[in-house]
């Protein structure tokens, strides 16, 4: 995953005031990364990090890649 749109992150950030939300924004902002490899450079669970990922990207929010 990678967020295509800077822009997203404040919008993000306004609706979703969440620590773990901002965390994983930051770990795609450079490059996409798969969900484990987020979750563990974040530290929040791989079952959150699937779930905020899942949310994000149903909003619109980010595209998943698929290697």
């Amino acid at each position: 995953m990678i967020i295509e749109n800077p822009d997203i992150v404040s919008r993000l950030l306004r609706v979703w005031g969440h620590e773990d939300i901002r965390r994983i924004m930051v770990s795609i902002m450079d490059r996409a990364k798969s969900v484990a490899q987020i979750s563990e450079e974040s530290g929040i669970p791989l079952r959150t990090c699937y779930d905020f990922i899942l949310k994000m990207k149903d909003r619109g929010l980010i595209v998943v890649e698929r290697s």
